[in-house]
């Protein structure tokens, strides 16, 4: 579920909630939580310059903890996890008025690293489980792999299908379509 602010997820539960209900759950069924992707294009670097990027990262992530909690509470039997944020779309890369962004591509790939690193470690505290592309979409200086983009702001499924499956069971331990 997705695509709201991580920081807006507790404000926004109940639309979840509502969402969720309209639904009927088998046992083994699972709900991913896809929130961080717009907190990290362009909350993060903003928050940060007011205090740090630490700082930004826990109040975000201690909100995003605070709604993820108070929707699994409401569907006892079903697991819950989240999708850590992908990174960046590669500078140069024209985007139009409805995404914009703060920061250079280095930058926001830092802040969505360590929301990533925050979340992983939040989801395990809480019993939430975690998978990420992250790692997998940068490079050693964290500057976002251009061949992997579809087009000017979307990760291309063709291309990281595979880096799916390999994270699906490196944090989950199983495959992705059974």
């Amino acid at each position: 579920m997705g695509p709201w602010y991580c920081y807006n997820m507790l404000k926004n539960s109940s639309k979840y909630i509502e969402a969720l209900k309209t639904l009927t759950f088998q046992p083994g069924d699972e709900v991913m939580f896809c929130q961080g992707e717009v907190d990290s294009r362009i909350q993060l670097v903003k928050r940060a310059a007011m205090t740090n990027l630490d700082d930004a990262v826990k109040t975000v992530v201690d909100r995003y903890m605070l709604g993820c909690e108070a929707i699994r509470k409401e569907f006892p039997g079903v697991s819950f996890g989240c999708y850590g944020p992908v990174a960046s779309a590669p500078d140069g890369v024209k985007t139009n008025n409805w995404f914009d962004t703060n920061g250079t591509t280095v930058e926001r790939n830092k802040g969505t690293m360590a929301l990533n690193v925050k979340i992983e470690e939040e989801c395990k505290k809480h019993g939430f489980w975690f998978v990420t592309l992250f790692y997998d979409l940068v490079d050693q200086n964290l500057m976002s792999k251009k061949e992997l983009w579809h087009d000017q702001i979307h990760i291309s499924i063709q291309k990281t299908y595979d880096l799916l499956e390999k994270a699906w069971l490196k944090y989950r331990g199983k495959p992705l379509v059974p």
